[in-house]
């Protein structure tokens, strides 16, 4: 095997995988072919390794964002009560503010509701007390 072939580490396919090369790419970067590198994405250390990096990179893109935040709402609410701004802009501004607090505040209860049902998938003991009776929900439990 050649010394480039030995310098193509999971961590070298995962980077140039994080930076969007194809797996054509970094075959052909590194002189082996595609398939050497779909072979090593099939490995389990791989797959766990890919799967960090990918979660590190996502979680850095979104303390990137919710640093900026409260910056960006402001920035919006600005234009939205400026009396100096044309009055199309600022319903534009107004309109952006309330549709990404909604987007937002459905995917909040979305969320809220998958943990709800991870954590109690059968509904509470409450509900099933409501359902059965209380003296019958007890003697299940």
């Amino acid at each position: 095997m050649d010394k480039e072939k030995k310098a193509l580490t999971d961590e070298i396919i995962i980077a140039q995988l994080m930076q969007g090369c194809s797996v054509s790419d970094i075959a052909g970067m590194f002189g082996v072919t595609p398939r050497t590198i779909y072979n090593r994405m099939t490995k389990r250390d791989f797959i766990i390794a890919y799967h960090g990096a990918k979660g590190e990179l996502l979680s850095s893109a979104a303390h990137a964002i919710s640093h900026r935040l409260t910056e960006a709402i402001e920035a919006i609410a600005d234009i939205m009560t400026d009396e100096n701004v044309n009055a199309a802009t600022r319903l534009q501004a107004a309109q952006t503010l309330l549709t990404n607090a909604g987007k937002f505040l459905d995917r909040q209860a979305e969320t809220e509701e998958k943990l709800r049902d991870m954590i109690d998938p059968m509904g509470s003991l409450d509900d099933m007390r409501a359902a059965l009776g209380t003296r019958e929900a007890d003697t299940v439990f």
